[in-house]
């Protein structure tokens, strides 16, 4: 996948959500990954393993990663 496409992937999920994620996958993950952690002894929730797909909850832009990968790719003069 070129970084130019990973970006024109990007934006449609800024647009429609994430692409074929539904959210009682991501229940059923977090299901899972909070009852590895009690494992080890730990007081955690399946709430504690939601994604959050606000830029709040993400702690800024979700896809700042990614453009900056991008900015690299460009500088670099590739396009993958």
């Amino acid at each position: 996948m070129t970084t130019r496409e990973l970006m024109r992937w990007a934006a449609f999920e800024r647009v429609h959500g994430p692409i074929l994620v539904h959210e009682r996958v991501d229940t059923a993950g977090a299901i899972v990954a909070s009852t590895v952690a009690k494992l080890g002894e730990t007081n955690a929730s399946p709430a504690d393993f939601l994604p959050r797909w606000d830029s709040e909850g993400a702690g800024g832009d979700p896809f700042a990663a990614f453009e900056a990968l991008a900015a690299l790719g460009e500088r670099a003069g590739g396009d993958d």
